[in-house]
C-alpha cells in the first residue's frame, strides 16, 4: 500500500529572554532562539525538537550560572562605589537544507567574552544524527 506524501519539515524560532536580577536590578540578561520544527515525519520532528529543547535547557542553566558570578561582582563594585554593567549572553542557531540533511549551527556568547559554537547535521526524512 502506498503512503501518503509527507508535508516537508518547517521550522518556526522559539526565541526566549530572562534578565536575571539582584536586589531589584538587573545583572545579567540572557536571549536564546531556537527551533522548533513542524511536518516531516514523526520520528524526525520529535527528535530535532527533543535535540534543541535539551540544548536550551543547558543554556538556561549557564545563564543561571553566569547571573550568580554577576551578582557577585555587582555586589564586589558596590562594596567599592563602583559602577556595574548588567551583563548578557546570547544563544543563536541558523538552519539551513542541504540536499537531503538538515544542517543547524549555533553559538553562545557570553559577557566575559565567552564563545563557543557548534553544529549538527540530520539527516532526512528519518531524524538521525550524523556523526563525525
Amino acid at each position: 500500500m502506498k503512503q501518503p506524501p509527507q508535508s516537508p519539515l518547517t521550522f518556526a524560532m522559539t526565541p526566549w529572554e530572562k534578565t536575571f536580577q539582584e536586589d531589584g536590578e538587573a545583572v545579567l540578561t540572557a536571549s536564546a532562539a531556537l527551533p522548533r520544527f513542524s511536518g516531516g515525519t514523526r520520528r524526525a520532528q520529535s527528535r530535532l525538537n527533543r535535540f534543541y529543547r535539551h540544548i536550551g535547557r543547558c543554556f538556561q542553566r549557564r545563564a543561571a550560572r553566569l547571573a550568580r558570578q554577576a551578582g557577585a561582582e555587582r555586589s564586589a563594585a558596590r562594596s567599592r562605589s563602583r559602577w556595574f554593567a548588567p551583563w548578557q549572553c546570547a544563544l543563536s542557531t541558523q538552519v539551513c537544507q542541504e540536499g537531503d540533511a538538515l544542517r543547524v549551527a549555533w553559538q553562545v556568547q557570553d559577557a566575559r567574552g565567552g564563545s563557543f559554537s557548534g553544529a549538527e547535521r540530520w539527516h532526512l526524512p528519518e531524524g538521525t544524527l550524523e556523526r563525525p
